[in-house]
């Protein structure tokens, strides 16, 4: 039984987390035109950087220091109330222990994110905030029109050790990232090479669009893991370590991880990763003790139903604050089709209002896509006859919802019918335009590559249609929650 609303402890948020792809004029770099070679950041202040390494990994010497209440990507806990020692965390996705540093799914990479940190932490502003590195220096040059070339000195944190008590330095960096070395790149195809300048400093040269560069090193492949464990996971650099995995299940995934922090007398000692069997109603997981494994209700769930925001926002101990618009959902028409439906902006607004029950908008630009054009191109054989449907990736329900609104509005081709596809089979389909046409998600932030996105043949169509985002259900005494550019989340450490 649901309980009835009450008086509520939080204010529903309104706060609104700012768009990476629309920086803070406050914090976007000089223009080239400017300055085409000189320093983009200067050394961050002594003061700066204390109150930002408390909320990475620390050495049990270094006590955590308080976050400023100012700060547009925090969501600062409630001052009311004692912060928990044990969190739980509930998720929807399965969980694979050994890909936690370079995560396929939402769940993987909330874990990961609380697991191991990067050089660099990139908020949800895209500003760039102390990680392992405590500061940095960069030297910026044109390598051509619309490209930049970078060469990032970096200074790493003193005392940061892995989760193995091996010391975390420039030369354990480079190894970390050697290990997920794919034939010639680094994991993040901005980063052309590393140098170990000494053991506490490292060069990075990156090329790309020079608004992004300092992205790259917040991406997920970019963060740092140590030596191998017998089961096959990195060893941790970040504010938790892994503790007592479960057995995995015949696909790899566990349904129940346990995260202890590593500095001593600060809380949440105790974080609960519990991913929710299928068909669980996320209501249900606020609620009930024995829908979860464990026994324990969420304390964090992050959700896109409806539904549960609704009931969320109506219980005394919850607080509901929209994270950043993180998806745009496409539509992929095979070669030599036209699918007259979605043209103007209006018409995306109006896509968004009346399709999509999750939080939806017409899609902005701008789309990483149409600069790295060639990156998503697949060279599969192109299918002569594609199949008269509008895909989508089975378990979707924002891309179902678009489908058949699709498939309502369309006036040319006729006959178009919905079709469920398995995510394999989908990336398949649309990569050998053997479907007329498929409702696809991509991430909204900048990507320097489609590794595991779906590709399409050379001659499709795409057309973006809506933005989407998530919510993050929090309860009382959970600790402050650092909201970083890609949506993900990470909790950040505070005295009881």
């Amino acid at each position: 039984m649901r309980r009835s609303p009450g008086p509520n402890y939080y204010e529903q948020s309104s706060q609104e987390f700012p768009d990476p792809e629309r920086p803070d004029p406050a914090v976007t770099r000089p223009s080239k035109t400017r300055r085409r070679t000189r320093r983009a950041f200067a050394l961050l202040r002594p003061a700066g950087v204390a109150a930002l390494v408390a909320c990475g990994p620390t050495s049990g010497s270094r006590s955590p220091q308080p976050v400023p209440e100012t700060d547009p990507c925090l969501l600062a806990p409630d001052q009311t109330a004692a912060l928990r020692d044990t969190i739980t965390i509930v998720v929807f996705d399965p969980i694979r222990p050994t890909l936690l540093l370079t995560p396929i799914n939402a769940a993987e990479r909330l874990v990961g994110r609380q697991l191991y940190d990067g050089l660099i932490r990139v908020d949800c502003r895209g500003k760039p905030m102390a990680g392992l590195a405590e500061s940095w220096s960069s030297i910026v040059g044109v390598a051509s029109s619309d490209v930049t070339e970078a060469t990032w000195t970096l200074k790493l944190r003193a005392g940061a050790m892995l989760s193995d008590g091996l010391a975390l330095d420039a030369h354990a960096i480079q190894t970390s990232w050697e290990y997920q070395r794919t034939g010639n790149s680094l994991p993040s195809t901005d980063v052309v090479s590393s140098v170990v300048i000494d053991p506490k400093t490292i060069q990075v040269r990156l090329v790309g669009p020079e608004a992004r560069l300092a992205q790259a090193f917040g991406r997920s492949e970019l963060a740092i893991g140590g030596r191998r464990f017998p089961d096959g996971r990195p060893a941790e650099s970040g504010a938790f370590r892994l503790v007592d995995p479960v057995p995995a299940s015949p696909g790899g995934s566990v349904n129940l991880l346990m995260l202890a922090n590593r500095v001593n007398g600060v809380r949440p000692s105790i974080v609960r990763i519990v991913s929710a069997p299928p068909g669980v109603d996320p209501r249900d997981a606020l609620d009930h003790a024995n829908t979860l494994r464990g026994g324990s209700t969420a304390d964090i769930l992050i959700t896109r139903d409806p539904n549960t925001l609704a009931y969320a926002r109506t219980r005394p101990d919850f607080r509901v604050v929209a994270l950043p618009w993180d998806m745009t959902y496409t539509l992929i028409t095979a070669p030599g089709l036209e699918i007259r439906v979605i043209a103007a902006a209006g018409e995306r607004d109006a896509l968004a209002r009346d399709a999509v029950r999750g939080e939806a908008r017409g899609a902005q630009g701008p789309y990483w896509w149409t600069t790295n054009e060639s990156s998503c191109v697949s060279n599969a054989r192109v299918s002569p006859a594609p199949l008269p449907v509008v895909a989508y990736r089975q378990g979707d329900a924002t891309g179902r919802e678009l489908a058949e609104r699709i498939v309502a509005l369309a006036t040319a081709p006729t006959g178009l019918r919905v079709a469920p596809f398995s995510p394999t089979a989908l990336d398949s389909a649309v990569a050998s335009g053997s479907v007329a046409t498929a409702v696809v998600a991509y991430p909204r932030l900048w990507q320097p590559h489609c590794d595991g996105r779906t590709r399409y043949p050379a001659g499709a169509t795409m057309i973006p249609l809506v933005d989407t985002r998530a919510h993050v259900v929090v309860r009382r005494g959970a600790p402050a929650i650092g909201v970083e550019a890609d949506g993900s989340i990470r909790l950040l450490l505070g005295r009881p």
